[in-house]
């Protein structure tokens, strides 16, 4: 089975512990083959959602059936997009485009497991594990998945959508799959193998310590698929290729002989435990060896470059494309309580969810207009907008003396 297809098979083993995969790169026919194939190692009941780039608070993480609570006069609750894919997959779209705001929802719920709702007068809390599938559309460098969330998912991928495959991958069988699922729970991982990952990710430049958690995670789960009781080193070596070599920022500077320090001579008492600790070395060189035969040659060239650029935008960057608040134009970003006057625009819908709440007790209050909705000025939300601000550059050019001329050519 190729590498590339061999995490769709790990996250079908373990969607909740590796928590995802970053698919980079236009759509196109690989990444469809890798979703096509994870989704066929999942049984068919798995919940598998799709998020649109815009979704509102409302229908990501749930919360008051307007319908239904003007109806029954009082409040009630509504399952969000989250708490539907329970036990499944959350695909999004465009990724590279994430608000801060949806990526740290989404990183609080992957990181505790949790879903808590306080919103629209209700206040929910549900245990919610799901893995994330982020397809990075974007086409330059600084077009990315925001640090944040791909910092939390397993696998980064990179999809290139000119590759044509004339035959399908091996992939194991479903029932090889459940099989690994129920071998996941007791498989063993010895400290020499912790050890490892978290020397091959210092060594590396990896700053996260989510990595060598996830390379762990990962290694349980080639393990669980092997038939294996233990992490060997085979499957340690596998899950650093897969989890460590994509994070790296540096290739590992090795030691020369001559400059490592002289070592005195070990005493009787000590002698026992010098195979072990060759032991426990070669295993670290193994996994970081392995993480360094996956890197690509240009590393270091590659980042260099990129810490040019990132230094030159800084530098010349000027205001235009900023995003700014508007109060009419632009895309929406909400609403939020404030009086209803002009220039502003209501937000209805967020309206009746404020007002919903308490039609039982303002009924009681006003028996003559019971039939009514009734809405007051604290229920009252109106629209945000983000818009990209715009920016005049303005020539001012001396045309006075006898280089005027030169002047404005140069201008022009």
């Amino acid at each position: 089975m190729e590498m590339f297809f061999v995490t769709a098979a790990l996250l079908a083993i373990d969607p909740a512990g590796l928590k995802g995969a970053v698919l980079r790169g236009l759509p196109g026919a690989m990444r469809e083959e890798w979703l096509l194939a994870l989704r066929q190692l999942i049984p068919a009941s798995t919940a598998w959602r799709r998020v649109p780039l815009g979704i509102p608070d409302s229908r990501l993480l749930g919360g008051l059936d307007l319908a239904a609570s003007l109806k029954a006069g009082r409040p009630v609750s509504e399952a969000g997009v989250l708490a539907e894919s329970h036990g499944g997959f959350l695909v999004l779209p465009m990724a590279e485009r994430l608000e801060a705001q949806m990526v740290a929802r989404i990183g609080a719920v992957l990181d505790h497991e949790e879903l808590r709702v306080e919103r629209d007068g209700l206040k929910l809390a549900m245990p919610l594990q799901v893995a994330i599938l982020a397809l990075d559309e974007g086409l330059e460098p600084e077009e990315k998945l925001p640090e944040a969330l791909a910092d939390r998912l397993a696998f980064h991928l990179y999809c290139d959508p000119t590759i044509i495959r004339l035959k399908a991958p091996a992939m194991p069988d479903p029932r090889e799959i459940t099989a690994a699922r129920v071998r996941l729970a007791k498989i063993i991982v010895a400290d020499d193998v912790l050890r490892g990952f978290c020397a091959a990710a210092l060594a590396l430049g990896i700053e996260s310590l989510r990595a060598p958690l996830l390379a762990v995670r990962c290694a349980r789960a080639i393990a669980a698929l092997n038939a294996h009781a233990e992490v060997t080193r085979d499957d340690a070596a596998l899950a650093a290729r897969l989890i460590l070599a994509p994070r790296a920022m540096q290739i590992p500077q090795m030691e020369s002989p001559e400059a490592a320090p002289e070592e005195a001579q070990p005493q009787p008492e000590q002698e026992a435990d010098t195979p072990a600790r060759q032991q426990e070395t070669t295993l670290e060189d193994l996994i970081l060896a392995a993480a360094q035969a996956a890197l690509p040659a240009d590393i270091l060239a590659g980042l260099g470059e990129a810490a040019r650029d990132k230094a030159r935008q800084m530098t010349s960057a000027g205001r235009a494309g900023v995003l700014r608040r508007s109060a009419m134009r632009g895309r929406p970003t909400g609403s939020r309580p404030a009086a209803l006057r002009a220039g502003v625009r209501l937000a209805l819908v967020e309206t009746l969810r404020a007002a919903a709440p308490w039609q039982q007790i303002r009924r009681r209050e006003r028996p003559q207009h019971a039939p009514l909705v009734h809405v007051r000025r604290e229920d009252i939300r109106v629209r945000r907008y983000k818009q990209r601000s715009e920016t005049t550059t303005i020539f001012l050019v001396d045309a006075s003396g006898s280089a005027a001329l030169h002047r404005l050519a140069e201008a022009k």
